[in-house]
C-alpha cells in the first residue's frame, strides 16, 4: 500500500477570479467590494488575475494595485455576451499556461466551462451563492401573504421556477463545484436541504466594502434642488432592478400611508427593468405622482450622493452574493434601514435594534416601519447609531480578505487535485 501523500498547499496563491460584473470604479453598485477585496488579497502576497465582461472605462486590460484584469468584452468588441464562458474559458487556459494557477473563484455562472474541465486542469473552482437561483426564490418566498390564495399562487409559481432553474442550470453547476460561498446561514441551509449540496464544501464569507475608507457625508443641496424637493422633506431611498412587479407594488401602497399623514415625504426609486413602465402607471394610479421620484439608471459613481440625499434606505430585494453594498453604505451614513426579513441582510440587521426587518408582503407593518423612520424621535437617532456602529464591526477589509484565503486554503486541502 502506498503511503498517503500530504498535499502542500503554496504560501502564495495564484487565483483566477471571474465576474461578469468586476467595477473598477465608484465604491457603491453591485460588485462594488470585488476590487478592493482582490487589491487587498494581493496585499497579504498572493497573485490576482480577473476575467471580467467590460467596465466604465473601456479598457482592454488593467494592472493597478498588483491586479491583473482582462475585460474580453472589449478585448473581442464583435462578440455578443452569450459568448462570454467560452471566452472565460480560453482566457483561463492562456493564463493556466503562463503561470500554474491554484484556484478558481467564479462569482457568477460564468466559470462553469472551467469547472466542467476542473480534473484536466488539476484546479478546484468555486462558485458564489450569485451563480445559483437562490435569490429568486427567497424574493418569491418574501412574497407570499397570510392567505391560501396568495400561498398557493406564490408557492406553485417557486416551485415551478425552481424545477425549471435547478435542472436547466444549477444542478450541474452545484455537481461541478469544488465549493460554494454563501453569505449566510440561511443560504447555507438552504443548499444543503433542498439543494443536497454538501454542507462540507459550503464556506460562510461574508463579502462587504470597507467601511474605513467611508466618512459621514452631508446631503448634497444640489441634487436636492435638482430633484425639486423641499428642504424639510424626509427622503427614503430604494433600488431595484424592477424584475418584480410585487414587491414595489407592496413598497407603494405602504407608502401611500406616509404621503398622507406627511405630505411632504419623498420616495426615490432607482433603477430599471422590465416592469418600469408598470411601476410608472401604478404611481399614478395611487395619486404618488408628487411624491415618488423615478429616477431610471444612475451611473455607480452617483449613487453615493442619492444615499447621502436620503434618511431611509429600503432594500426588499434579496442580494444573493454577499451583502447589498449600497444598504451598508446607507448604514455607514447612518440612515434608517428597513430589510425583508428573509433577505440575506437579516443576520446584519436586528428589528428596532439597528434597523427595521419586514416581509415585504406585509404591507401593514411596512407601512408603521416607513411611518416610523420618517420622524426624528429620540429612537430613530439611536437607531441610526446603532446601524453605522454594526457595520464599523463586521465589514473590515482586512478581516474580509483573510477569511477569503482561509477558505481558498481549505478548498485546497479538501480538493488535491
Amino acid at each position: 500500500m502506498w503511503p498517503y501523500k500530504k498535499k502542500i498547499i503554496p504560501k502564495k496563491l495564484h487565483i483566477c477570479m471571474i465576474a461578469k460584473n468586476f467595477p473598477i470604479l465608484g465604491m457603491t453598485g453591485t460588485h462594488s467590494f470585488l476590487w478592493p477585496l482582490a487589491r487587498k488579497i494581493v496585499g497579504l502576497g498572493h497573485s490576482v488575475s480577473v476575467i471580467s465582461w467590460k467596465n466604465s472605462q473601456g479598457k482592454t486590460h488593467l494592472d493597478q494595485d498588483g491586479v491583473r484584469a482582462y475585460f474580453l468584452g472589449h478585448i473581442y468588441e464583435k462578440v455578443s455576451l452569450k459568448h462570454f464562458p467560452a471566452l472565460c474559458h480560453k482566457q483561463f487556459l492562456q493564463l493556466h499556461k503562463i503561470h500554474k494557477l491554484d484556484i478558481v473563484h467564479s462569482i457568477d455562472k460564468t466559470g462553469i466551462l472551467i469547472a466542467k474541465n476542473k480534473s484536466r486542469y488539476k484546479i478546484p473552482v468555486i462558485f458564489d451563492i450569485e451563480a445559483t437561483a437562490i435569490s429568486q426564490y427567497l424574493f418569491l418566498a418574501s412574497l407570499s401573504q397570510d392567505n391560501i390564495r396568495s400561498f398557493i399562487k406564490i408557492h406553485f409559481n417557486l416551485l415551478y421556477r425552481f424545477v425549471i432553474n435547478f435542472f436547466r442550470y444549477d444542478r450541474e453547476l452545484l455537481k461541478q463545484a469544488s465549493a460554494v460561498f454563501v453569505s449566510s446561514s440561511l443560504q447555507r441551509s438552504i443548499l444543503e436541504r433542498y439543494f443536497f449540496f454538501p454542507d462540507y464544501h459550503t464556506y460562510l464569507v461574508p463579502y462587504g466594502l470597507d467601511v474605513q475608507d467611508f466618512s459621514l457625508q452631508p446631503k448634497p443641496p444640489l441634487l436636492q434642488e435638482k430633484l425639486l424637493i423641499p428642504k424639510q422633506s424626509k427622503i427614503l431611498l430604494t433600488i431595484s432592478n424592477m424584475s418584480e412587479l410585487a414587491g414595489m407594488q407592496n413598497l407603494l401602497k405602504s407608502f401611500t400611508k406616509v404621503a398622507i399623514q406627511k405630505p411632504s415625504t419623498r420616495l426615490i426609486i432607482i433603477g430599471s427593468g422590465p416592469n418600469y413602465n408598470n411601476i410608472q402607471r401604478l404611481i399614478l394610479d395611487l395619486a404618488l405622482g408628487d411624491h415618488v421620484l423615478l429616477m431610471g439608471q444612475v451611473p455607480n459613481l452617483e449613487l453615493m450622493d442619492y444615499i447621502a440625499l436620503s434618511d431611509v434606505f429600503i432594500s426588499l430585494t434579496p442580494h444573493s452574493s454577499g451583502f447589498d453594498p449600497n444598504l451598508i453604505n446607507a448604514m455607514v451614513q447612518k440612515k434608517i434601514v428597513i430589510g425583508a426579513d428573509i433577505n440575506p441582510i437579516s443576520s446584519l440587521i436586528k428589528n428596532n435594534v439597528n434597523g427595521f426587518l419586514t416581509k415585504p408582503s406585509d404591507t401593514n407593518t411596512l407601512s408603521k416601519h416607513l411611518l416610523a423612520s420618517v420622524f426624528d424621535t429620540e429612537s430613530t437617532l439611536t437607531l441610526r447609531d446603532k446601524a453605522q456602529s454594526t457595520v464599523h464591526k463586521l465589514f473590515d477589509l482586512n478581516k474580509m480578505a483573510q477569511q477569503t484565503i482561509d477558505a481558498y486554503r481549505n478548498v485546497l486541502k479538501k480538493h488535491p487535485l
